[in-house]
């Protein structure tokens, strides 16, 4: 019989992993026990669970949950950020989503500057500051736009595609109004 309940072990891991598409499955309710199964699965030995190489998370996220990277990276800052406007309870992936797009392509959201690269201070496992905000949506996006410009870019022209496409369509019509579907 397989152990799924000691940590440490590949049925462990796999329970997890299955766990996780579960959650997926119901994001547009509630992303955040996807959001939160996955930051425990990035502390497990989730290279285990691929066969060959690459042992990416990018392509563990890919074969074995069923979606990108990125996108688990999105909806993460999107639920932070949210958490932080006051969301306690269920944050549906598209609000996450929305709310990780408006950050990135907000300007006043400004870069953090280099990180540090003398000094003794520089010595540290992780890249994350001391203050409060060291893990918080808005450090984490200000670290994306000062170390992948390009990505924040991106995700910040995603959701002017988004506004633009709604402000086509116009406002959503009423069953039984005219011009509705």
């Amino acid at each position: 019989m397989a152990d799924y309940a000691t940590p440490g072990t590949i049925a462990y891991l796999e329970g997890q992993i299955k766990g996780a598409r579960q959650d997926a499955i119901h994001s547009e309710i509630s992303a955040v026990p996807f959001v939160e199964r996955m930051s425990d699965l990035e502390k497990l030995n989730w290279p285990d669970a691929l066969d060959g190489e690459p042992k990416t998370w990018e392509r563990f996220c890919e074969e074995r949950i069923g979606y990108p990277a990125s996108y688990v990276a999105d909806l993460h800052r999107g639920c932070l950020i949210l958490k932080a406007r006051g969301h306690r309870v269920h944050i549906p992936a598209g609000e996450a989503i929305t709310a990780a797009q408006e950050m990135a392509a907000d300007p006043d959201v400004k870069p953090l500057a280099p990180a540090n690269t003398t000094g003794q201070h520089n010595r540290t496992v992780d890249n994350v500051n001391g203050r409060p905000d060291g893990n918080s949506a808005s450090y984490i996006v200000r670290r994306l736009k000062r170390d992948h410009p390009e990505i924040a870019a991106a995700l910040a022209r995603s959701i002017n595609r988004r506004r633009h496409r709604d402000a086509r369509r116009g406002p959503p019509q009423r069953d039984g109004e005219a011009g509705s579907r």
